[in-house]
């Protein structure tokens, strides 16, 4: 339970790269991708490009509930 952010980093190279993230949840899927200019290396582990939030709930009888939305 609780709101997670998913992101990407571009850790090394040298040219351009496109990043491609896909969430999953029970309830459906979502594809972004993002081109990422250059490359950050271990300093853009702190700032990575967010692409989704994903909110994880629980209904009164238990079940989980997820709530995805890009970012």
């Amino acid at each position: 339970v609780g709101a997670y952010k998913f992101g990407v980093n571009y850790y090394s190279g040298y040219a351009p790269e496109t990043a491609v993230l896909t969430i999953k949840t029970p309830t459906g899927s979502l594809t972004r991708s993002v081109t990422l200019p250059i490359s950050n290396g271990s300093s853009g582990d702190n700032t990575p490009q967010l692409l989704f939030q994903v909110d994880v709930t629980k209904d009164s009888i238990g079940n989980f509930m997820f709530v995805t939305q890009q970012l």
